[in-house]
């Protein structure tokens, strides 16, 4: 997304979090935090005990621990696979992590159909279920309508220009946020004509990142990122 020599050849790049407005990106997103929560937060993956088969298009994982057995399998082909056995280390009760769907095991090696590119982690302990919604307005809101605006410099240093076009002669609020959605500061709250406005916003003090503003006006919303660089 950046030229090797933005910022200096060997910096950091931003990322552009504006991805997280992209449905398909959110979930893959927060499907890599899930796993990372996984693995930090349960001892069974420091487990030396553990099993693979690697070999073909259907891949298997097995980790063994007296806190929780693993299992995890995966298509990694184009094509379905329709007889992928798992091998659970026992039967009983197991939980599909993403997904929270329970599956009673009575046969460990019954087969289990996977769709291209599908994969399951099952854990023979309940864990509670990682939020992978992709519904990018529940942080920012939802509106109907949308103002058209534009920011510069991007990225921006220590002051970024936000210019707008306003469709209503309404109260007028602009709130800028975090990746997390937290909210960083309000620049304007009151009421302006329809037409041009700009609004200049000094973020000097913040850390380098990726920020959000959103503009609300009636019914009209409009969300745009911002790059903070040092």
């Amino acid at each position: 997304d950046f030229s090797i020599n933005f910022n200096g050849r060997t910096k950091e790049k931003p990322l552009r979090w504006n991805y997280l407005q992209d449905p398909d990106r959110l979930h893959l997103y927060k499907t890599f935090a899930a796993l990372i929560k996984l693995k930090t937060d349960n001892i069974a993956f420091r487990s030396s005990n553990y099993d693979m088969d690697v070999w073909g298009n259907g891949k298997r994982l097995w980790v063994t621990d007296a806190s929780m057995n693993v299992t995890v399998i995966g298509n990694f082909g184009v094509d379905s696979l329709n007889s992928m056995m798992p091998g659970f280390q026992n039967t009983g009760e197991w939980y599909d992590y993403l997904s929270g769907d329970t599956i009673n095991v009575t046969d460990v090696n019954a087969p289990i159909p996977l769709a291209a590119g599908e994969f399951h982690v099952f854990t023979n302990v309940k864990l509670t279920v990682p939020d992978l919604s992709v519904d990018v307005q529940k942080v920012f809101g939802e509106h109907e309508n949308t103002i058209s605006a534009t920011a510069a410099p991007v990225p921006f240093v220590s002051e970024v220009s936000i210019s707008a076009e306003l469709p209503l002669d309404d109260n007028l609020k602009i709130s800028v946020y975090d990746v997390s959605g937290n909210l960083i500061t309000v620049l304007v709250n009151e009421f302006q004509n329809a037409g041009p406005y700009n609004i200049r916003w000094n973020g000097e003090a913040l850390p380098e990142g990726v920020y959000f503003y959103k503009i609300e006006q009636g019914s009209f919303s409009s969300v745009n990122s911002i790059i903070k660089i040092n």
